[in-house]
């Protein structure tokens, strides 16, 4: 049963002729707590450092690399993450390669679909996303919905 002060991590995706898709949110029920807000600012602030480096010529490690920096930054320098996002199309999953990862040297080129996400759980606060769909095009990306990305109070 929720109550006030759970936060409520949606993780969605569907498979539409053969496709994969993947979006996530954060809902908190009633007003967020302090540090709930703290953490998920300090995500917000992450996602949105990450984001415009998801464009054609930049490597996924220089994405994960950056977006670890923002958390840092924000002041939470202990946060790891092995990926922050990943490929999406072809697999009955939501995850396939490649991943937005320090190790990948993939480079991201137009036409890719990713999803980029700062996802975080904390025990005792519980977990919480932002999470996109992209299609990478010649000169940037497209966020493939319109969806508001703050925490949501319901």
């Amino acid at each position: 049963m929720v109550k006030r002060g759970d936060l409520i991590k949606v993780d969605v995706g569907c498979l539409i002729a053969g496709y994969t898709s993947d979006t996530g949110r954060t809902f908190v029920c009633g007003t967020p707590s302090t540090l709930q807000a703290s953490l998920f600012a300090a995500l917000q602030t992450a996602y949105d450092a990450g984001l415009p480096l998801l464009r054609p010529g930049i490597a996924m490690s220089e994405v994960h690399r950056v977006t670890t920096e923002a958390m840092g930054k924000a002041g939470f320098p202990g946060y790891t993450r092995g990926h922050f996002g990943h490929g999406l199309g072809a697999g009955l999953g939501s995850e396939e390669w490649p991943f937005l990862s320090q190790q990948s040297d993939v480079i991201i080129e137009p036409g890719m679909v990713l999803a980029f996400e700062t996802p975080w759980y904390v025990d005792g606060v519980g977990g919480m996303i932002i999470e996109n769909q992209l299609l990478i095009t010649a000169d940037g990306h497209e966020i493939m919905n319109r969806l508001p990305s703050g925490l949501v109070s319901l």
